[in-house]
């Protein structure tokens, strides 16, 4: 099958039209893209809830982040966090604003504030206090309403003006999210109230759901999209609609689908705006009753559709998990007249960075294509995106173009689709017509899953290539010669052809190069000026760009300002940790084990020596039930709605109380035998047990 691509009519690109920023800076916007020092600009955003996450460990994770290739860091601030009691604010401990945006500033990491003051975030009410819920006037552009939300505002004002960009690392706001409430311009409200209060930054934007009358001229509107939808009320399965379709679409009616209505106003209102997205799903919080399990494949299939569509400011939720404060009910649930009842304290949204701050596979395939945005961005964010014309088959969805003015740019495939696998792609060849010329590219057989990009008319060390079919990673510099680095998805076979002198022990075959080995240590490619190694899939996963140089490890690798760390598992002596069911009592939180079948109580018992002779222990535990709530001292300190069978818990969530010989207590609830919940494999039902799977320990160390 041949495809064919029109881009002979790219999109005017148009400067000074958009008024987001509020100060004189080096970042500006274009229709199509954002610009830093005059320059276009991709960065990466990760949403982490700072109040979510142990403030003693914010910097290791921010470095975690940032290894990632994350370059901004999201974040709400929950009002009811902040001003529990009307007049009485909080910036300590977890809460405290300044000492997040001091570290951020510390590694250069920018962050985004999601001010609010509504926020959801699956907090309870939202993130209200409950002295603003029992309003009837909240939500809207009432004055009484407004002058408690200035308050708020001039608090966060107050914690974070110091750090205001350029000279410090907050870099922009959100206004309120996913609002559909009765007042068209309350948006514009708030920013003329924030503006008031004195947040003058660079980026100021809004949920672009569900479409409301307009996003004028001086708000960057913010996509987003899911896998999964835990939120829906049905315990069946979901059609997969168009989410992982590359079709020229941003708006996902999904989001939020139980609170708002679908929008109806359609897309033209944001054309004229770079494609940014602030919850792009490389996971998904579970709820009581639908409980889905999030790939790695879904996270990474979501970016490729969405940079296939024209992303060019990517942002994903979560990024990073969390948990809950302990002591009191911070989620939202039922009793709260709310849709859905979310676990009590864990917040782990199977991020590529769980809630613990362990890496997921998502992490390993994700920050690969950040890496490249990265170090291409500038030259990237040139590229519109262009779409086959129809042939009436699947294929139509799954490929893009992205072509700059000169020629030069990229292929997406997106060959995966969740519960729906998609026929593999055989001998897809494409001819792309642009204003400087017809490019043909050659025959490609895409296994189903398979969800990649590669470059056309790529120049390296002088050299222009044709195409080369494999994904390009990131460069460095070395001795005076370029490094490239690329890696071949699974079942994707790697040829190239190239224009000019070249080594290499690939094979040439009518005209192109096919090459069958893969390697970290040996340049697969040699021109002049530059060395090309193009790396197997899973040895791709260990790469690091790190301090702008490549580092292979399994281990993962922060840099904490030139100096480079890994946190390793160890083998060999791990502590005597032991479990023992005892005699079940009740617990503070009963209520939110959801279950009246027959409950089982552990005890789990850690020697305290366990926190001072490793720098973490990670315990798994093979899990039956359908909740599992761990106290310690009396406090509830972690809890699971089982979507997998696994229960993980981390002993530096734990360690002052172990310290002091408490045990860890765990109480697990049955799934009842008729209770209506969606899981994606067989559980067993009626049953509550638990028993030890595995423990892990990790050292860090300087390297």
């Amino acid at each position: 099958m041949e495809q064919f691509f029109d881009c002979s009519s790219p999109v005017e690109i148009k400067k000074g039209q958009l008024k987001i920023s509020e100060t004189q800076c080096d970042i500006d916007f274009t229709n199509r893209y954002l610009t830093k020092g005059g320059k276009p600009w991709v960065p990466v955003m990760g949403e982490f809830h700072f109040s979510r996450y142990p403030n003693e460990e914010w910097e290791t994770e921010i470095l975690k982040m940032k290894a990632a290739g994350i370059n901004i860091i999201s974040t709400y601030l929950f009002w009811i966090y902040h001003e529990e009691k009307e007049g009485e604010f909080n910036f300590s401990g977890d809460r405290d604003i300044k000492k997040f945006l001091t570290l951020c500033n510390k590694h250069n990491m920018y962050v985004l504030m999601r001010i609010g003051p509504w926020c959801h975030g699956e907090v309870v009410y939202g993130g209200f206090p409950k002295f603003i819920q029992k309003r009837t006037d909240k939500r809207s552009n009432s004055p009484k309403y407004l002058e408690k939300v200035e308050k708020i505002y001039t608090q966060y004002y107050l914690q974070s003006k110091d750090f205001f960009y350029p000279n410090g690392c907050v870099i922009g706001i959100q206004l309120e999210n996913e609002y559909g409430g009765r007042d068209k311009d309350h948006i514009q409200v708030l920013r003329n109230l924030a503006l008031k209060v004195g947040f003058k930054l660079p980026i100021n934007t809004f949920t672009a759901w569900p479409i409301i009358t307009g996003a004028k001229d001086n708000l960057l509107p913010m996509f987003g999209g899911y896998p999964e939808r835990p939120w829906v009320q049905s315990t069946k399965p979901l059609k997969t609609d168009d989410r992982f379709r590359i079709i020229d679409s941003k708006t996902d009616d999904g989001i939020g689908c139980d609170i708002l209505k679908p929008s109806t106003t359609g897309e033209v209102t944001y054309f004229d705006f770079p494609y940014a997205t602030c919850e792009l799903g490389c996971g998904n919080q579970v709820t009581e009753h639908r409980r889905p399990i999030i790939s790695s494949s879904d996270a990474l299939g979501m970016l490729i559709v969405t940079l296939g569509k024209g992303l060019n400011f990517p942002g994903y939720y979560m990024f990073h998990g969390g948990r809950n404060s302990y002591g009191e009910l911070y989620q939202e649930s039922r009793k709260t007249l709310y849709p859905n009842n979310c676990p009590v304290i864990s917040y782990d949204f199977q991020s590529p960075v769980s809630e613990y701050g362990l890496l997921r596979e998502s992490y390993h395939r994700l920050k690969l294509v950040h890496y490249f945005l990265n170090c291409f961005g500038e030259s990237f964010a040139l590229t519109q995106s262009f779409f086959a014309k129809k042939n009436n088959d699947e294929t139509d969805f799954k490929t893009s173009v992205r072509i700059s003015p000169k020629g030069n740019g990229f292929v997406f495939i997106n060959n995966y689709q969740r519960f729906e696998p998609y026929k593999d792609i055989e001998n897809l060849s494409m001819k792309i017509v642009s204003h400087s010329g017809e490019i043909n590219l050659p025959k490609i057989d895409v296994k189903s899953g398979v969800s990649f990009f590669y470059p056309f008319n790529f120049e390296i060390g002088g050299i222009n290539f044709d195409y080369i079919t494999a994904q390009p990673i990131c460069k460095t510099a070395e001795n005076g010669r370029e490094k490239y680095y690329f890696f071949v998805p699974d079942s994707v076979k790697c040829t190239f052809k190239a224009d000019g002198n070249i080594e290499t022990a690939a094979e040439k075959i009518d005209g192109q190069y096919v090459l069958s080995e893969f390697s970290a240590k040996t340049p697969a490619i040699k021109t002049e000026k530059a060395d090309v190694y193009i790396l197997s899939e899973k040895e791709a996963w260990k790469l690091w760009y790190i301090d702008e140089k490549v580092i292979f490890s399994a281990d993962t690798v922060i840099s904490d300002n030139g100096t480079v760390y890994t946190i390793k598992e160890l083998d060999g002596k791990k502590p005597h940790i032991s479990l023992e069911q005892i005699r079940t009592k009740r617990v503070k939180y009963e209520h939110y084990l959801f279950s009246h079948g027959r409950k089982k109580m552990y005890k789990l018992t850690i020697p305290a020596d366990t926190v001072t002779d490793f720098y973490d222990c990670k315990i798994d535990f093979d899990i039956k039930g359908s909740v599992a709530q761990c106290y310690c001292g009396g406090v509830l300190m972690a809890d699971l709605f089982n979507y997998d069978g696994i229960l993980t818990i981390c002993t530096r969530r734990f360690s002052e109380k172990i310290k002091k010989g408490m045990p860890i207590i765990i109480k697990v609830s049955p799934i009842g035998k008729h209770r209506p919940i969606y899981f994606e494999h067989e559980m067993e039902r009626g049953v509550a047990e638990l028993q030890i799977k595995s423990i892990t320990c990790f050292e860090k160390t300087k390297i």
